[in-house]
């Protein structure tokens, strides 16, 4: 999955870097795991179909700066646990997939409003 993740990310994002973010490394006391906060600066140019995403997404040429945390677990030397904690709702405002402003503002009204009937649907 890790090599599956990576591939995606260079063939969706080939104009990819990343640079500290403000928070340090974090290191937990048990020496076994590990925190690294970073930036993604890119543009959305490429393809994630093929990849492990959720949602295959075509490229939209968009500029992005997102804030993205990787978490390890290690035995030993080795990498046992990896785990990308990437803000999917921010990613796809700015890649343009999501609206800003008072439209968003509308869709937000609209899934309060049709919430009840889904929770509703969900229960039978």
């Amino acid at each position: 999955m890790f090599r599956a993740n990576i591939a995606m990310v260079f063939r969706a994002f080939p104009d990819r870097r990343f640079v500290p973010a403000d928070q340090p490394p974090m290191v937990a006391l048990d020496g076994e795991h590990v925190g690294a906060p970073c930036r993604a600066i890119t543009t959305f140019s490429g393809d994630m179909r093929g990849g492990p995403s959720r949602v295959a997404l075509a490229g939209t040429n968009r500029h992005l700066d997102i804030f993205c945390l990787d978490l390890y677990e290690f035995r030993g030397t080795q990498i046992c646990r990896w785990t990308a904690v990437n803000p999917e709702f921010e990613l796809a405002r700015q890649a343009g997939l999501l609206p800003n402003g008072s439209m968003l503002s509308f869709l937000v009204r609209a899934q309060r409003a049709s919430a009840p009937i889904l929770r509703r649907l969900a229960s039978r």
